[in-house]
């Protein structure tokens, strides 16, 4: 039996992630009904949060992407 969810997940596997921030994004936007200030404030925050998230699939992807290639070269 896993002890962590790590060991559940395939290496690799950006789906969970990019699931994320699809979940940050339609929260952000949901968001917009209220008025606010700590909805706005919120909201950016749930925003930028999306954001970071898919810069950093966007990087780790990048990065297997060049292992591959030089793994391929070799």
């Amino acid at each position: 039996m896993p002890r962590t969810i790590k060991d559940i997940l395939p290496p690799n596997d950006y789906a969970g992630r990019l699931g994320l921030g699809l979940v940050l994004l339609v929260i952000s936007q949901w968001m917009t009904k209220f008025e606010g200030a700590v909805f706005m404030v919120l909201r950016w925050v749930l925003l930028i949060a999306a954001l970071v998230n898919y810069i950093i699939v966007l990087l780790l992807y990048q990065e297997q992407r060049k292992a591959k290639k030089e793994k391929e070269k070799e």
